[in-house]
């Protein structure tokens, strides 16, 4: 055996395991932003559908070379899946994405974010496809136009209106087979914080 071997082997077993940094890497250091969702009437989705195709038709290569990602998708909203476009650009370090799509009144939403990564060294990097969908699935709590406060995750919906207590609300969900503990506040925006760990609710997001 020679001496790189035996050091390969003496220090091989210090490494953590993949699963453990995937782990942290996924659970801690992704970081999204998202915008409102618009509604856009039909009429001027319409007249805006036409100036999207006159712009792709010059920008195309642009994009392409951005590392532009168009996909059609299915989406949960308002616990129904729901058709989708995804259209996703990078510049290698972040990415941006936007989303649209028909609501159940047959309006169109379109919706913007992106967000980047990093990984177990600190290095940043673009979000994955992936990623990006697995946040877009992500519980969301929604104000109703009757004044309702509704939680959709998935196929699950819940009304929340009459579950605050000192402004905060606190929901268990099983998503995938798993417990998923919930913290939900009522003021502001209804922020809303999510943990898979069974000893406590994650604080009140600000």
């Amino acid at each position: 055996m020679t001496d790189r071997e035996k050091y390969k082997k003496t220090f091989s077993a210090l490494e953590p395991e993949r699963d453990y940094l995937e782990k942290i890497t996924n659970a801690e250091v992704i970081k999204m932003k998202e915008r409102k969702h618009v509604s856009i009437p039909k009429l001027i989705a319409a007249c805006v559908a036409v100036v999207a195709i006159l712009a792709a038709m010059t920008a195309g290569a642009y994009a392409a070379d951005l590392g532009g990602i168009q996909r059609k998708i299915q989406i949960w909203t308002k616990g129904e899946l729901t058709d989708a476009e995804l259209n996703i650009t990078t510049d290698g370090s972040s990415s941006e994405y936007t989303l649209s799509y028909t609501d159940e009144n047959g309006e169109t939403r379109k919706s913007e974010g992106g967000g980047i990564a990093y990984d177990f060294f600190g290095r940043e990097r673009a979000l994955t496809e992936d990623e990006i969908i697995e946040h877009l699935n992500e519980p969301q709590v929604v104000p109703e136009d009757d004044g309702r406060i509704m939680l959709y995750c998935r196929d699950q919906k819940m009304d929340l209106t009459d579950k605050f207590e000192d402004g905060v609300c606190y929901v268990k969900l099983t998503v995938d087979g798993k417990p998923l503990y919930i913290t939900v506040t009522k003021e502001g925006d209804h922020g809303c914080s999510m943990s898979t760990s069974p000893r406590s609710y994650p604080k009140p997001a600000k």
